[in-house]
């Protein structure tokens, strides 16, 4: 499975909105109905950061990114496959305009494009009103491979506390590829990769307090494994375009 974050930046927060609207309504439809990715994804999610304000900083369980209006979730069978979809010249006189439109009208730099490796933690039969992202860098020191491993760790307590599964009903860790993406290297609009990350959390809930009381415990399982000053956490619904999930 391929699956990529293309996270936005926005030079104006008060076209947030409109930012949004434009890339789910209209140019999402467009990639998705072209010749080369038509049938291609098997899940196409735009995540709308929630504004909670500045007062209920609390909710979130790192600092927050105020000039993010958009996340982009794209995932397929296969890296090879989204690349020739990607190089496909069609595509890229279809398309390619509409994305410089949006880079010169909306964003305040290229879009940061995250390659990750996806294991889902628990998943249980609803999914949740909101979608909390928690990007995550390894604390100095620490190792690749024992974040890769801790994170593992980690995801195995949360799927044991009861406490977390009664405010949680899906979790999903994602380790962050550090090697070049595709979209990056074949989508043609400048994109950087998120190398900036080395891991995507995600956590369904209904309840952001809920899952705000047990801020404490993760932070401190966090400690030494985590770089808390450069990572930071968004608040998101979702608008599925494409979902492979009830």
């Amino acid at each position: 499975m391929f699956k990529e974050y293309l996270v936005l930046s926005a030079r104006d927060q008060d076209r947030h909105v409109e930012c949004q609207d434009y890339v789910i309504h209209r140019h999402a439809p467009a990639v998705m109905s072209h010749r080369a990715f038509r049938g291609l994804f098997q899940r196409y999610v735009a995540h709308r950061p929630f504004s909670i304000g500045a007062d209920a900083s609390e909710l979130l369980l790192h600092g927050s990114r105020p000039d993010i209006p958009l996340i982009v979730e794209h995932v397929c069978d296969d890296a090879s496959t989204f690349r020739k979809a990607l190089q496909d010249e069609d595509h890229k006189a279809a398309i390619r305009p509409d994305e410089e439109y949006i880079a010169r009208e909306f964003l305040s730099a290229p879009p940061m494009v995250m390659e990750v490796t996806e294991s889902v933690i628990f998943s249980g039969p609803y999914v949740g009103r909101y979608h909390v992202l928690d990007f995550l860098k390894r604390a100095p020191g620490t190792s690749p491979d024992d974040f890769a491993s801790w994170l593992d760790e980690e995801g195995r307590i949360l799927a044991a506390t009861p406490a977390f599964r009664s405010v949680a009903s899906r979790r999903v860790h994602n380790l962050v590829h550090q090697d070049q993406a595709v979209y990056a290297e074949d989508g043609g609009t400048g994109a950087s990769t998120g190398r900036e990350w080395d891991g995507v959390t995600e956590t369904w809930t209904n309840s952001l307090d809920g899952l705000a009381r047990l801020h404490s415990e993760v932070r401190a399982r966090h400690a030494g494994r985590v770089d808390a000053t450069a990572s930071f956490s968004v608040i998101t619904t979702e608008h599925v375009l494409i979902g492979d999930r009830s």
